[in-house]
């Protein structure tokens, strides 16, 4: 019973996009990088190689072309490929189902304080910190990036394997302006319900028809009106 009183509670989960994780414990917001991009292009690459090189030994194999010793090998070696791929994979499942608790933020935002820390070390004010994505050469995944005035501090380098970054910037842009991560949804406009269905008094409720009828009258006058030859 003491150990599971003493166990930390996990924080409030406001973005995961896979490799990276926004948690909340009502003080500080924490930007985290699992760091599995690397390992994630390592799995396609070696997921690649095993289909490549495997299918030509399973073809050379089966047909003898060039010669089914050149077949079985490139058969073996593609099942280590295979095998490293999956290895990889792993640990990459492994590293995403570490607790939130034990991974090392790569930024903190600390609302109490007012301070923005950048991998435990520059430390400055929350309100001069802009939070974006940025174009990254070689891949069509943004990067994660915050613009202080002592320069732009790389929080995540995502790329098409790994999740990317999503919508993370806007997420902390919430946080640093103050409102709710979750208050940038636009809600439609209320229908603006006729007076005539909405505002009857108390006797126009309990005797519908006559209220009806009293309505078709006074249409009937103010056409009768209307139209009336000069």
């Amino acid at each position: 019973m003491l150990s599971q009183m003493s166990a930390p509670s996990e924080p409030r989960v406001l973005a995961d996009t896979g490799g990276l994780v926004v948690t909340d414990d009502g003080r500080r917001v924490l930007v985290i990088d699992r760091g599995t991009g690397a390992l994630s292009v390592l799995a396609f690459v070696f997921g690649v190689l095993a289909l490549v090189v495997g299918g030509f030994g399973c073809v050379a194999l089966i047909a003898g072309i060039p010669s089914r010793a050149l077949g079985a090998t490139l058969l073996a070696v593609g099942f280590v490929f295979a095998a490293a791929a999956f290895a990889v994979v792993h640990k990459i499942r492994r590293r995403r189902g570490q607790p939130l608790h034990e991974c090392r933020p790569v930024g903190v935002l600390d609302r109490k304080l007012g301070l923005f820390s950048y991998c435990g070390g520059a430390v400055m004010s929350l309100d001069q910190v802009r939070f974006a994505r940025k174009f990254q050469i070689g891949t069509s995944s943004p990067k994660l990036v915050a613009v202080t005035p002592g320069g732009t501090k790389v929080l995540k380098r995502g790329n098409p394997f790994d999740g990317g970054v999503g919508n993370v910037d806007e997420v902390l842009a919430a946080v640093v302006s103050g409102g709710s991560p979750r208050s940038g949804r636009h809600h439609p406009p209320r229908a603006v319900v006729p007076r005539s269905h909405c505002e009857m008094s108390a006797n126009q409720r309990e005797r519908p028809h006559l209220y009806a009828f009293s309505r078709r009258v006074t249409y009937r006058h103010l056409r009768s009106r209307r139209f009336k030859p000069g």
